[in-house]
């Protein structure tokens, strides 16, 4: 009895499939290549496959568009990782919440990286099989359900829909920081950040629901101390004594999470310094060039003796090459604001908003408590990003005509409130298909307090937009 994996390569390049499947025998695997969707799901309809790797763009379909025709063929989709010819953040996070285990960019290392995402990936696999294999242990016997939970390396706890805490493992309590006689008094949702409680709130209530119901779901959850870690739960649904509950197993992902907001720094550090050498290009290049016309045209006038309409013609490029000037001058402080590293940031976000009053933009209330304290220079240049987006998301998407922008300390950490009386653009950003600009902007902004160490809330409004950033500051 063999023990091989076998693979479906679900590629449209020959070139590419055909080094993709040489790598894969080399390492013990058996490979079948399918080069379009229509192929591939014909594929796994009749053939057991053990794993994917999945072609994002093939000529029938994308990757999105085969993992809804596999649902809808009510098909099992093994697991599967995702490769593309384009780095696109949100296209992995799209395919990662669709069950994708991993990502990877088609370039001069893909092939060998493939073994090593294989071997995590039948790693996880075999994993997955064991805790089924405890699941159904779990339902046999109480006693041996105990013994599991107590010796396993995640946490275990089970819930009532409501929230309430029946059990939990003992080595989440220590990972929490709680005793038994603090788990008494509290439900799941007091530890769950606000941002989150809605989904959990959902995903028991179906779980209950549908006794073969399960999810997956990452949630902020804070420890005795205030801190707030990031756990990846997996749950599913029993029924004992007529009563249902969820088992929920979790394994603490904080520092992977972590990893993800420093690189979103290190990519925000990277735009900022595109934007300053497109700044220094237009300051130093540009302008001069502009400016050397204008002086052109002002020893054109002294050449001798035009006429009127030579002059309105002279006139009017004089006015072409002003407003050159304002916009160059212009476009390269908004690339780089130097009144943030002159001034600070409550001066920058004030110059920004008197020249929006100056151009009978809507109204813009600026509330600042005194003991604000002063950040470093790359927190000012991010939050300054995020506000001004805020105020011209509202301009652009959500037809305000007031808009209410407050900064204020509480509990060691700043608390940034902005509201406004318009449509709510917030809530335009979640409906799928509609305005891209807008998500595209919504989730630059979460990344941008994300590497901040921040956190973003929508507050629910009947009217207009109200959003909530917290951001811990370091005394």
């Amino acid at each position: 009895m063999t023990n091989t994996k076998h693979i479906l390569v679900i590629e449209d390049n020959i070139g590419v499939a055909e080094l993709i499947s040489e790598k894969l025998h080399e390492c013990g695997y058996t490979t079948q290549v399918a080069p379009s969707g229509k192929e591939a799901l014909s594929y796994l309809k009749d053939t057991k496959v053990d794993m994917v790797i999945l072609d994002y763009s093939l000529p029938d379909m994308d990757g999105k568009e085969i993992i809804s025709s596999v649902k809808a063929a009510e098909i099992v989709m093994p697991p599967f990782i995702v490769s593309t010819g384009r780095g696109d953040e949100q296209l992995a996070v799209d395919m990662m919440k669709l069950g994708a285990y991993d990502y990877l960019i088609k370039d001069k290392s893909l092939i060998s990286r493939l073994p090593e995402t294989l071997a995590r990936l039948g790693h996880e696999i075999a994993r997955d099989e064991e805790l089924h294999k405890a699941q159904q242990a779990l339902r046999e016997s109480e006693e041996r359900f105990r013994n599991f939970v107590e010796k396993a390396s995640d946490f275990f706890v089970k819930l009532s829909v409501d929230g309430s805490i029946q059990y939990s493992s003992p080595n989440w309590q220590r990972h929490m920081g709680l005793t038994p006689d603090d788990i008494s008094k509290i439900t799941i949702f007091d530890l769950i950040h606000p941002e989150d409680k809605t989904s959990l709130e959902k995903q028991l209530q179906e779980a209950v629901r549908d006794e073969n119901a399960h999810f997956a779901a990452e949630y902020r959850v804070q420890h005795k101390t205030g801190e707030w870690k990031y756990h990846a739960v997996k749950g599913y649904s029993v029924n004992e004594n007529q009563s249902s509950f969820v088992n929920c197993i979790a394994r603490d992902i904080t520092e992977e999470k972590m990893a993800e907001k420093r690189i979103a720094r290190a990519v925000f550090r990277a735009e900022e310094k595109e934007k300053k050498k497109f700044a220094e290009t237009l300051h130093e290049g540009i302008g001069p060039l502009v400016s050397a016309i204008k002086m052109s045209m002002g020893r054109i006038r002294t050449m001798r003796k035009f006429e009127e309409k030579e002059i309105k013609i002279i006139d009017y490029c004089d006015e072409l090459v002003d407003d050159a000037v304002t916009r160059v001058r212009n476009l390269a402080n908004e690339l780089v604001p130097n009144v943030i590293n002159d001034f600070g940031l409550i001066r920058a976000i004030t110059s920004y908003i008197n020249k929006l009053q100056d151009q009978a933009e809507p109204e813009v209330i600026l509330t600042v408590a005194e003991n604000i304290p002063e950040l470093d220079k790359e927190s000012n240049i991010i939050l300054y990003r995020v506000l001004t987006r805020l105020i011209s998301n509202s301009i652009k998407f959500s037809n305000a005509t007031k808009i209410h922008l407050e900064l204020k300390m509480e509990n060691a950490g700043m608390v940034i409130n902005f509201s406004d009386n318009g449509e709510g653009f917030s809530k335009k950003a979640t409906q799928q298909g509609k305005m891209k600009e807008l998500d595209v902007n919504m989730e630059s902004m979460k990344n941008r307090i994300g590497s901040l160490n921040g956190t973003v809330i929508f507050q629910n409004t009947d009217t207009g937009e109200s959003i909530k950033i917290l951001i811990p500051i370091k005394q």
